[in-house]
């Protein structure tokens, strides 16, 4: 284990691989099946936000063809499965913001997508503003859907921050 990268990619590598002997079969499936959801997500949330059908199916098309989108779902990174929970968490605050329900899972999948790899953090305070800013009800239910989501992240990542903080005595992911 190495503090710099986050476990859950790595830990997910070794349950398969425990399972099902060299199992790059296996991970490579999931990831080709995690890239393909990925490509729908981004397709909903495009078909949201953009005015006209046709650039979001333009977009879902760029998506699929993508050379490295395609490379990433073969190879042993985590990238295939970081931008799954990305756009999964963008999914629901794009689509179903205005559950708190939803909110509280996009929190706890940018959770995930964190504890596989740490290119998202920068994006988190966006993302709770954009919760508390984009979301069209009074003030106090907007703060209070951003605490929602950022309470349901920081729950998801405190294990993982708490076993740093026992095993290399440092509070982090």
């Amino acid at each position: 284990p190495d503090p710099a990268w986050p476990p859950l990619y790595v830990n997910a590598l070794a349950s398969v691989f425990s399972v099902s002997g060299s199992g790059y079969g296996v991970v490579q499936a999931v990831q080709i099946v995690l890239w393909l959801l990925s490509a729908l997500l981004f397709y909903r949330i495009a078909l949201r936000l953009l005015p006209w059908r046709g650039a979001a199916l333009a977009g879902l098309i760029l998506f699929l063809f993508s050379p490295e989108l395609i490379a990433f779902s073969h190879y042993l990174w985590p990238e295939i499965p970081h931008l799954f929970f990305f756009l999964t968490a963008l999914w629901l605050l794009v689509c179903h913001g205005h559950r708190t329900g939803a909110v509280a899972a996009a929190g706890i999948v940018i959770g995930l997508g964190l504890l596989t790899k740490l290119l998202l953090l920068p994006f988190v305070p966006v993302l709770v503003a954009c919760v508390v800013i984009l979301n069209r009800e009074n003030w106090l239910s907007r703060i209070l859907r951003g605490a929602v989501f950022a309470l349901a992240l920081f729950v998801t990542v405190l294990p993982t921050m708490l076993a740093n903080l026992d095993s290399h005595e440092r509070f982090m992911i």
